[in-house]
């Protein structure tokens, strides 16, 4: 078996992009550059008519912003808490007052799918809010599994991808995920600094 660990040793090729002058922000190379960038990260997380948005920002930054501008626009969120990621959803649904209701799952286990999507039926979210991969304990969440329990209830799917973007299969569109979020540090295995909102058709 092969192990990859992020983040890791980002190539030469790439670490020395930083040090040569890039477009000034008002020029049309500029635009060119996000708009390819932006072309590729959609192919790579088969979305390919959505949109991204790029934050300077961590990736607790691009999550933040999912919550001020999409979540506190619904009535209840629904959240999965396996380890200190799904707290980090919680801790920000509670601090701009967003209701929610979580679902506890033990330390480095996975999700007990039926006792799921019966917490499900009985809650009614608006939007159910993980990971994809919980990196603080390293368990990988089956996304087919809970991406069926949301379209069967209706609920809008956002998903924290940070720790499995291009390290496991992640598929926004055949999973029907409204909202997917990853970072620059992990499977990109570029400098970090940078997260980036996927959105999807039906969310746009």
């Amino acid at each position: 078996m092969k192990s990859y660990v992020f983040p890791g040793n980002i190539e030469d090729s790439i670490l020395q992009i930083g040090g040569k002058p890039f477009p000034y922000m008002r020029t049309a190379q500029f635009s060119e550059l996000v708009k390819d960038s932006e072309r590729m990260l959609l192919h790579l997380i088969n979305c390919p008519e959505g949109r991204v948005i790029f934050y300077t920002a961590s990736g607790t930054g691009a999550m933040d912003a999912v919550v001020t501008n999409y979540v506190s626009q619904c009535e209840k969120a629904f959240i999965i808490v396996g380890g200190s990621f799904g707290h980090r959803w919680k801790n920000l649904c509670d601090y701009y007052h967003c209701p929610n209701e979580i679902f506890e799952v033990p330390f480095a286990r996975d999700i007990d799918y039926v006792q799921l999507e019966e917490r499900v039926r009985a809650s009614r979210p608006d939007v159910f809010l993980c990971q994809h991969h919980e990196t603080s304990t390293g368990q990988l969440y089956d996304m087919e599994k809970i991406s069926a329990i949301c379209k069967k209830y209706e609920v809008s799917l956002v998903v924290d991808a940070i720790s499995s973007f291009l390290s496991d299969p992640l598929d926004m569109s055949g999973w029907g995920i409204d909202i997917c979020i990853t970072s620059s540090q992990k499977g990109l295995n570029i400098a970090p600094g940078l997260s980036f909102l996927f959105l999807s058709p039906r969310v746009l």
